[in-house]
């Protein structure tokens, strides 16, 4: 039957169920549900047409599906509107095309009539407002639309043509990301703010993608609130804070890729207060176990300053050499600074050190065996040439 051809022919379209995906069979089966009286046989073949630009084929299926009610082809039609494919370029004609597929349900055409009236595109929305685009959106995003939900969560968050509400985005938000590859779109726009020097969209951004599941936004929007949006707003300095060390033992206890670095900022929030060093010293001994190498210089620096643990220089320098001599999330400043970046460069530069030295032993004595062995054991004595008065080693044996 024609309900039934136009099940196969969806099958090959979408190449689901078992079937290959296979374009042209697809089409076979469009016209043949067509040729059946499927109004929707009409609607699918006219819009594969489009795409293949056979435009007055894709115009005549797609008036016949509209003729029988079928919201796909007045959607089909209201594309063509809209691009010029096959009929005049109008906005309007296609808004109104879209509106009838909407009033019969079609989610596609819902969606694009909001974004015609956020474009203020044909003459129904030229005095369109923000919140005409959010009612259509809303309704797509209803029945489980991810762009629609998407676009009706940021409106939301911004407080866009509706009243803020975050408990509404992060509703929203995080449907869209269990429907389709929101969260690393989300981080990718966080990433783009911050280095465009953006830390307030940057953070909103991160915390979007954090509680749509990714503990790395977590992870740096409690950096930031951290560490830069003190310097933005001083006034919430302290909240800022607050919230950092709210999200960032989130991060950490999400164990996932991260959750190192994010206990080692958190063990670096919680030190600033001297009764919190020992939890302090615990988290940076479980992120160092993790293999983070940033919490071993801040377990180094404990012992060189003493903090929870009795100072120790030589365990300190230990540690710090099994960090590479510093972390990214280290703060310090003046002399200190400066002490630790001329240990951090002696560390580095210890190779072109001892390259020097050989050179300079080489040039020295001319012999490049004894100048390596001299540079690898410099406390080792060198014998001294003894002459024993014998012109050649040969000497002590006679001619005869």
């Amino acid at each position: 039957d024609g309900a039934g051809k136009l099940g196969v022919a969806h099958m090959y379209h979408a190449g689901s169920h078992g079937a290959p995906r296979d374009l042209a069979a697809a089409e076979y089966w469009f016209k043949s549900a067509a040729d059946g009286g499927e109004p929707g046989g009409h609607a699918q073949l006219g819009i594969m047409h489009l795409r293949k630009r056979r435009y007055s084929s894709a115009i005549r299926s797609l008036r016949r599906a509209a003729k029988l009610n079928e919201p796909s082809g007045w959607a089909g039609l209201g594309y063509a509107y809209l691009y010029g494919a096959g009929l005049p370029q109008s906005d309007t004609l296609a808004a109104r095309a879209l509106a009838l597929a909407a009033r019969m349900g079609h989610l596609d055409a819902i969606y694009n009539l909001g974004v015609l009236a956020m474009q203020r595109r044909g003459d129904d929305f030229k005095q369109a407002e923000a919140v005409t685009a959010f009612r259509y959106w809303s309704v797509a995003a209803e029945y489980s639309m991810p762009q629609a939900q998407l676009l009706v969560g940021r409106m939301a968050l911004r407080g866009l043509g509706v009243r803020k509400d975050c408990r509404t985005a992060s509703f929203y938000l995080k449907h869209a990301v269990d429907s389709g590859p929101l969260p690393r779109s989300l981080l990718g726009i966080a990433l783009a703010a911050h280095e465009g020097r953006r830390p307030q969209r940057a953070t909103m951004h991160y915390l979007l993608a954090g509680h749509a599941g990714l503990s790395v936004g977590l992870h740096n929007a409690g950096f930031l609130l951290a560490e830069e949006m003190p310097g933005v707003r001083r006034a919430d300095a302290k909240a800022f804070k607050r919230a950092a060390l709210s999200y960032l033992q989130e991060a950490a206890l999400a164990g996932s890729t991260g959750s190192a670095e994010a206990q080692v900022q958190l063990a670096n929030l919680i030190s600033e207060a001297p009764k919190n060093h020992q939890l302090a010293l615990e988290l940076y001994r479980e992120a160092a176990q993790a293999g983070s190498s940033d919490a071993l210089w801040h377990l180094g620096y404990a012992y060189w300053k003493g903090r929870g643990v009795k100072a120790d220089r030589a365990r300190a320098m230990q540690l710090f050499r099994q960090s590479g001599m510093g972390s990214k999330f280290a703060r310090l400043r003046g002399p200190e600074a400066l002490l630790f970046r001329a240990m951090r460069f002696f560390y580095n530069a210890r190779v072109a050190i001892c390259l020097i030295a050989l050179v300079a032993t080489v040039m020295a004595t001319g012999d490049p065996l004894a100048a390596l062995s001299r540079t690898l054991s410099p406390n080792q004595p060198t014998g001294e040439w003894v002459d024993d008065g014998a012109d050649d080693d040969f000497d002590a044996f006679d001619d005869e």
